[in-house]
C-alpha cells in the first residue's frame, strides 16, 4: 500500500502494479533423526556384507542433520552403474551386466548380491521411515536393482517376481539381524565413521566369560562354570 501511494503521488498518470511475488526456497530442515536414519541405512549395508563374508572397509554418515552417508566394501569401492540418460553410456553399462549373466547359476548369484542393495530400504521401513520421501534416499540402490533385473529378463512378470524375491529376502535378513543393525547404527551415529576393525568389534559375537561358582562342601576345587552351562577344567598350578 505504501509503494502504491508513493507511485500515485509521484506519477499520477502512470498506473502502478505490484511486482510478482517470487516464492522463497524453504530453508533446509536439519534434524539428528535424519542422521540416525542414515546410520541405519548404511548399517544394513555393512551388516549384509559382514554376515555374508563379503569385504568391509568402512562406513560413515555426513552428520550434518540432513542424512546421507556411505558404506564402502573396499577402499575404492564404487558402484559403476549411474542414472545417466546417455544412450551410449547406458548401453555400455547394460553390456557389462549382460556379460556377467551368462547362465542361470550366475543369475541366481547376482540376485543374491542384489539383496545387499535392498536391505537399506528394508531397514528404513523397520525403523519406521516409510513413504516416498524416505524411499527417495534409496533411489540409487533401486536403480542398481532395476537395471540388473532389466538385463536379466525382458518379461515384466519375471522382473516383478525377481523384485519381490529380493525385497522379501532383504526384509527377512533385516528382521533376523535387526539387533545387530541397530547396535551398529548407534555406534555410527555416535562416532560418525567406523573402520573395518571397529565394525567387526561391534558385530562380533559376545565373548564367553567364565565365572566362579560358589564352593560347597564336596565340590571339586577350582572348577568354573561357563555361561553356556559347561564346566571348565581347573587350571594347573
Amino acid at each position: 500500500m505504501l509503494l502504491a501511494d508513493i507511485s500515485r503521488r509521484l506519477n499520477p498518470h502512470l498506473p502502478w502494479n505490484a511486482p510478482p511475488r517470487r516464492p522463497r526456497p524453504a530453508p533446509p530442515v536439519r534434524c539428528d533423526l535424519f542422521d540416525l536414519l542414515a546410520a541405519h541405512h548404511e548399517a544394513a549395508h555393512a551388516c549384509w556384507n559382514f554376515f555374508n563374508k563379503r569385504p568391509v572397509h568402512d562406513v560413515r554418515i555426513n552428520g550434518e542433520g540432513e542424512g546421507g552417508g556411505e558404506f564402502r566394501a573396499t577402499e575404492r569401492s564404487t558402484v559403476e552403474l549411474s542414472d545417466t540418460n546417455d544412450p551410449k553410456e547406458r548401453a555400455k553399462q547394460d553390456l557389462m551386466i549382460m556379460s556377467a549373466l551368462v547362465d542361470e547359476e550366475t543369475r541366481r548369484t547376482w540376485l543374491d548380491e542384489l539383496i545387499g542393495f535392498a536391505v537399506s530400504k528394508a531397514a528404513q521401513h523397520r525403523y519406521g521411515a516409510r513413504g516416498e520421501f524416505y524411499d527417495r534416499v534409496c533411489g540409487h540402490d533401486d536403480l542398481v536393482i532395476d537395471r540388473v533385473i532389466a538385463v536379466m529378463t525382458k518379461s515384466p512378470q519375471q522382473a516383478w517376481q525377481y523384485r519381490q524375491e529380493i525385497e522379501v529376502r532383504a526384509d527377512v535378513f533385516v528382521r533376523r539381524h535387526w539387533q545387530d543393525i541397530t547396535r551398529l547404527a548407534e555406534e555410527i551415529f555416535r562416532h560418525g565413521r567406523l573402520d573395518r576393525q571397529q565394525i567387526e568389534a561391534v558385530l562380533a559375537p559376545p565373548r564367553v566369560v567364565a565365572r566362579a561358582m560358589p564352593r560347597r562342601p564336596g565340590d571339586e576345587p577350582n572348577f568354573y562354570r561357563r555361561c553356556d552351562g559347561f564346566l571348565v577344567p581347573p587350571k594347573k598350578p
